[in-house]
């Protein structure tokens, strides 16, 4: 698929992920997300006994892909399967939609501060953003920063 003008090969981003200390499953999905175009995502489960953090692992990853190719990561209990036993892509999809809009946590305590979420949001395609949320952790990316820089 095309991510931001990029060829990238969401097998490869898979394998890379599932190959990190501590997890124990990944899956990937690039879905359309309006301003932003094509955004990845992925899917991790951990290995027994691990208990690591989205930030931790985000840190590992970048150790092994480019900035181009590190999805948006959530830790999740177990991958969704269908009857078959194959990944129920359909679902990965819902959960995508579902990361996107359960972000922001703190929410903003000065004037300023509401009116750069309320912006960030918008370039976002977000409901709203907390004020320790990091842009490009929400999908943003430097196409996306031009746009924020001229709001």
């Amino acid at each position: 698929v095309k991510v931001r003008g990029f060829r990238v090969e969401l097998d490869e981003i898979q394998a890379q992920l599932a190959s990190l200390s501590g997890v124990a499953q990944a899956a990937v999905e690039c879905l359309p997300k309006g301003e932003l175009g094509q955004q990845l995502f992925a899917f991790l489960t951990l290995a027994p006994g691990h208990s690591l953090t989205v930030a931790q692992l985000h840190g590992q990853a970048q150790d092994r892909l480019p900035d181009y190719m590190l999805p948006n990561l959530r830790i999740v209990e177990a991958l969704p399967l269908m009857g078959n036993g194959k990944l129920d892509r359909k679902t990965l999809q819902q959960w995508a939609d579902k990361v996107l809009d359960s972000v922001g946590g703190a929410l903003p305590r000065t004037p300023l501060e509401a009116l750069l979420a309320e912006v960030w949001a918008q370039v976002l395609g977000l409901e709203r953003v907390g004020i320790e949320d990091d842009f490009f952790a929400l999908g943003g990316h430097s196409l996306a920063a031009v746009s924020l820089a001229s709001r």
